[in-house]
């Protein structure tokens, strides 16, 4: 009997597709975007990672180094990479060795400024994974090849000159293009010489670093204090010959002395290994993805409910005839559970191949992550289909239980549809208007949306959810930035703060030199030059700004070994003006950034100790006063007292439009580093650009994936249109003999789409507004923030209803067809 079930499902598939072509491609869509969204994160995860470690996938063995803190730390750093450089270099199996390197920087042109990863370059093809499209590859210290979106972004091309941001600016001259792509911190590649020379600009090892080494290693990979990582890259003959060399070489750096803390020996293969391995699931990105790949599911869920019903209650003569010559109502209910199997099984074979496919051409053309290889975990892809086949058939329990009930007598009476509303009988002619008013056809079509709630709701349902969800994460995302912001400004009162010649700097900003550079020639730091401050006001976006005086650099201790040297800053009046949240600092006070106080392991309220160049000591309450995170804040009045000598040393800058936070700290960079060097920058401003480049991001990539949802559900909306075309075959045949041309019927059909996307959306859009501000509202609470603005962009809003209510008249048009070009004798024959 099983068998018996599974043929007849099979064979009322193949001989009715038209019923079941729009619920196939729900399940389809649905089990392709929860498959692809498990293929593209494993391919961008694992991409990112070897993206980190490019240097390893060409290299057989590799030796990185580390500097760690102590006087000798570079010497003894150098000493061991050389005795490793020469272990590799006698060794007969090796074909090349070449020293490697990177570091962060930026490059400037004009009042553009772009982040990059200096690279070293390998002169020995083996060794190198890039190739430049247009141009050659740098061979002097002052060249540089960058990547075509960095050269873009700059506006430069092969013969150009750029700056580096170091210690001042050095010029660079772009000798080469690559096409490289998907890169956090894009390549730079350069000689090994201006690597050396940008190690040469840093300060000896600080011990402060040790407070945050991480920050040290994102800057310049490998290293831990003030100099850069250094490795050797080595190729050797055969892939068999590697691990006696790492041997090899791991053997003369121990017979050396050398400990592992300052040089090893590695396998590049095991290198890229553990990056890949470290780099793991994404949590947030899979459950983001995922999350709306599930709900793109639901949806297709609903759809599939909605279409059972409708082909089920299509079906009552033949269920009756079942019923009537003998089976059971298990029987009935496998058979037609059956075919909810076949169809998800289907779906999941068709689905499963899409998503391959669609994942390998965003991969190649989307987020270039391509060159890495497309990562298929297929035990992930057949829980995917198995999760398909059973969404499938849980849809259709209930509307095939609640059809088994009817009885044979029940089955095999005529099907008279439920009227919301008076009906036009055959004598009312649509072509002769209503005595009600309006259209008649208008009419009809609105009544034709409520003769059958159950499924205009189910239908209009789906397509709620996805609209709903869509408006939900942009509400919420708005509002939620507007809180953040303010909360923003109440801790980092200060839009833009500018630095003059930073004492010491930290290897996490190694854009300047050693103090030494600094310093003018009786030894005291630089201030700003005098066309600095009209050099900000002039530059566009800025609002207003102010010099104020700094100290030189004094000492801090607030316990046992527990220090530091900043200089100190007044707390003037124009200051105050300037900040977006006032700063209140008694004589007695000190304000330090929530940076500085983690340094110096205090809190709020504590004591510190200053100590002068003159010598005497003052202890001073602690005030977190976050205006520059090298920077002491006292009261004018304590400032008189502590620094008789002062330089222009702090520029304060509030900002037109936080909104253009991005190009104007860059024109601010740009137009002021050149004759300033050791300038750091600091404020608001950049974390609400990278806040607000972030929600956007995520909003963007929520509407895209929800969008799927809302796809899924639209097919839903045509689906439903086509079978209310069948089983209104009668109706529309005994219209077209009144005379309604097969235009009517097609805008019939577009009325019925629009209703039901217009109702979807105006719902959804209410739903998703008040949704969204309490999400937002529930997350800021839970931050211990104050409750949220409503913020609604109308044209987002407005612009995903209009897609929306475009797409349901777009789901209309194949019904409409279909209606149109059914004649009046096909449609009166009866399909039983």
């Amino acid at each position: 009997m099983a068998e018996q079930g599974w043929a007849h499902a099979w064979a009322e598939i193949r001989h009715q597709p038209g019923r079941f072509v729009a619920m196939l491609a729900a399940i389809v869509v649905s089990v392709a975007f929860l498959a692809a969204s498990q293929v593209l994160l494993a391919t961008e995860s694992n991409a990112l990672a070897q993206r980190t470690v490019l240097h390893a996938s060409r290299a057989d063995v590799i030796v990185t180094s580390h500097l760690w803190h102590w006087p000798r730390g570079r010497d003894q750093r150098d000493r061991a990479v050389a005795d490793a450089e020469a272990a590799l270099r006698a060794d007969p199996r090796v074909t090349a060795v070449e020293r490697f390197s990177q570091v962060r920087s930026q490059v400037l042109v004009g009042e553009q400024v772009a982040d990059v990863m200096l690279t070293s370059i390998q002169d020995h093809p083996d060794l190198r994974w890039y190739e430049p499209t247009q141009g050659r590859l740098p061979s002097a210290p002052d060249e540089v090849v960058l990547t075509a979106s960095t050269a873009t972004l700059l506006g430069v091309g092969v013969g150009d000159t750029l700056h580096l941001n170091l210690a001042g600016t050095v010029p660079l001259t772009l000798v080469g293009i690559t096409d490289q792509r998907g890169y956090a911190t894009p390549p730079g590649y350069v000689t090994f010489d201006l690597i050396a020379d940008v190690e040469s600009a840093l300060p000896p090892a600080d011990y402060r670093v040790l407070v945050n080494p991480r920050d040290t290693e994102s800057t310049t990979p490998g290293a831990s204090s003030g100099g850069v990582g250094l490795m050797l890259l080595a190729k050797t003959h055969s892939a068999e010959d590697a691990e006696p060399v790492r041997a090899a070489t791991q053997q003369a750096l121990d017979k050396k002395g050398w400990m592992r803390i300052i040089a090893e020996a590695h396998l590049g293969s095991d290198l890229v290994a553990e990056a890949v391995a470290a780099q793991g699931r994404d949590g947030w990105a899979d459950a983001l993805v995922t999350g709306s790949a599930g709900i793109s599911l639901l949806v297709g869920a609903l759809i599939i409910a909605n279409t059972f019903s409708i082909l089920l209650a299509q079906r009552r003569r033949q269920i009756g005839l079942l019923r009537a010559v003998g089976a059971t109502r298990g029987q009935v209910v496998g058979r037609y559970l059956g075919e909810a199997v076949a169809l998800g099984v289907v779906g999941a074979a068709l689905g499963i191949p899409l998503a391959l496919g669609a994942s390998a051409l965003v991969a190649l053309f989307v987020t270039h992550s391509w060159p890495f290889g497309l990562v298929v975990a297929w035990d992930r892809l057949l829980v995917v289909a198995g999760i398909g086949v059973l969404a499938t058939v849980l849809a259709a329990v209930v509307p095939v239980l609640r059809a088994s009930r009817a009885t044979p007598l029940e089955a095999l009476r005529p099907v008279v549809p439920p009227p919301a509303r008076r009906q036009p009988g055959p004598a009312e002619s649509p072509r002769s208007g209503s005595e009600e008013g309006g259209h008649p056809l208008l009419h009809l079509a609105i009544l034709n949306v409520g003769r059958n709630p159950r499924r205009s709701v189910a239908t209009a349902s789906a397509l709620l959810l996805a609209v709903g969800l869509i408006v939900l994460v942009q509400v919420a995302a708005g509002s939620a930035r507007g809180s953040a912001f303010a909360a923003l400004d109440a801790r980092h009162p200060i839009d833009v703060g500018l630095q003059a010649a930073v004492m010491g700097p930290e290897l996490a900003n190694p854009q300047g030199a050693g103090p030494e550079t600094f310093r003018d020639e009786d030894g005291r730091l630089l201030g700003f030059t005098p066309d600095a401050l009209p050099i900000v006001l002039d530059t566009p976006g800025v609002a207003e700004a102010v010099m104020v005086p700094t100290s030189e650099p004094m000492i801090l201790f607030s316990g046992a070994g527990v220090y530091d040297q900043m200089p100190v800053a007044a707390l003037t009046e124009e200051a105050q003006r300037i900040l977006r949240h006032p700063i209140h600092l008694e004589p007695d006070q000190v304000g330090l950034s929530a940076e500085a106080m983690g340094r110096l392991q205090v809190s709020e309220g504590g004591s510190l100790t200053l100590f002068t160049p003159t010598g005497p000591s003052a202890g001073l309450r602690v005030v977190e006063a976050n205006v520059g995170p090298k920077l002491l804040m006292v009261h004018p009045d304590e400032f008189a007292r502590l620094a008789p000598e002062s330089r222009p040393g702090l520029i304060l800058t509030k900002l037109a439009d936080p909104d253009t936070s991005d190009s104007v700290v860059n024109r601010l960079t740009a137009r002021l580093i050149g004759s300033n060097p050791g300038l750091d920058v600091s404020g608001s401003a950049e974390q609400k650009a990278v806040l607000r480049a972030l929600l956007d991001d995520i909003t963007a990539i929520m509407t895209g994936l929800l969008a799927v949802a809302a796809v899924v559900a639209l097919v839903g909306v045509g689906n439903t249109l086509g079978l209310s075309v069948l089983e209104r075959r009668r109706e529309n045949a005994l219209l077209r003999a009144l005379g309604v041309p097969a235009s009517g019927l097609r805008w019939m059909l577009l009325v019925e789409a629009l209703a039901l996307s217009v109702a979807a959306a105006v719902v959804g859009v209410a739903l998703g507004v008040l949704l969204g501000w309490g999400a937002a509202a529930a997350v800021l609470r839970a931050r211990e923030l104050p409750p949220p603005e409503l913020v609604v962009d109308p044209w987002q809003t407005l612009g995903t209803v209009l897609v929306v209510v475009a797409a349901g008249a777009l789901a209309s048009l194949l019904p409409g067809r279909r209606a149109a070009l059914a004649s009046p004798v096909e449609a009166m024959a009866d399909d039983g």
